[in-house]
């Protein structure tokens, strides 16, 4: 894969992409995991995932992965908006184990962006 190959979230080639319903109801992940909602939308829609989908399932080893207090939701770039770098860049290696060892593979050009079943996680 090159960077050529890459394409990012915000490219209008994913925006055209037309979406068909599947019809599998939406749970709240609030159940199964701690959310940090200052980000999320009005309507809550950030905070859904399908109900038998590997996703929700992936986030929830993911986060039991995690040691003590660090919560899968916790966003490690705020520490470096405090000067925190070297502890940011902690965080942000532990979020990548837990994540990658549930099987989620973090997009190539999005630090932040880890996706399952996405082509890029061949």
């Amino acid at each position: 894969m090159t960077a050529d190959d890459i394409v990012l979230i915000f490219d209008l080639r994913i925006w055209r992409i037309e979406v068909a319903e599947c019809g599998e109801p939406l749970v709240d992940l609030r159940v199964d995991l701690l959310v940090d909602g200052r980000s999320g939308d009005e309507d809550g829609w950030f905070v859904l995932a399908r109900e038998g989908g590997a996703v929700r399932e992936r986030l929830v080893v993911a986060d039991q992965a995690l040691p003590g207090r660090v919560g899968l939701l916790a966003a490690g770039c705020w520490l470096l908006a405090a000067g925190c770098w070297l502890l940011a860049a902690g965080c942000w290696l532990l979020l990548g184990e837990a994540l990658g060892a549930a099987g989620m593979v973090n997009h190539p050009g999005e630090w932040w962006h880890w996706s399952y079943g996405d082509p890029y996680s061949a």
